[in-house]
């Protein structure tokens, strides 16, 4: 039976040619960001986050309208049970939902003062208030966990 549980083991690092993060959704494909990546059909580089361990990938999907693109990981690679996705409620009664996930955002990168820096894998928690919409009309999350000091980062605090 499929899980809602949230799984850090199934979060990779997408390593080039962009660096962000992706998550297993079954079998051997993985959802991440369309941005991250090349054309249908490329390879891109991923990163294991139970073994750490980099892999081959390549893209098979990307939405036309949409910053989503699919990857598959190669035969070798074993396949792991599909998520659950749900649809969330309407927002009539000001609901709000918890959520958590898992990804290396660049505040919680590590500088190992030799002028490179290494990846540290975040889990973070918060809340969805389901009346709340950006201007664009997207869910608006609010982590219970973020960097202290956002003023020593070049762009977004939350890249990759």
């Amino acid at each position: 039976m499929a899980s809602r549980l949230f799984e850090p083991a199934r979060a990779l690092e997408v390593i080039a040619p962009k660096y962000g993060s992706a998550y297993r959704i079954g079998g051997r494909l993985v959802l991440t960001c369309a941005h991250l990546v090349a054309e249908v059909g490329s390879g891109c580089q991923v990163r294991s986050k139970p073994n750490f361990t980099d892999l081959e990938a390549k893209v098979v999907w990307k939405a036309e309208s949409a910053d989503v693109a699919l990857l598959e990981l190669p035969a070798t690679v074993e396949p792991w049970e599909a998520v659950v996705f749900g649809q969330l409620p309407l927002a009539k009664t000001g609901e709000k939902l918890e959520f958590q996930l898992y990804g290396w955002p660049q505040w919680g990168r590590t500088d190992r003062g030799d002028g490179r820096t290494a990846a540290g894998g975040r889990q973070i928690e918060g809340i969805i208030y389901l009346a709340d919409t950006s201007p664009d009309g997207l869910l608006v999350l609010e982590p219970n966990r973020s960097p202290t000091d956002k003023s020593s980062l070049d762009g977004s605090a939350w890249e990759g």
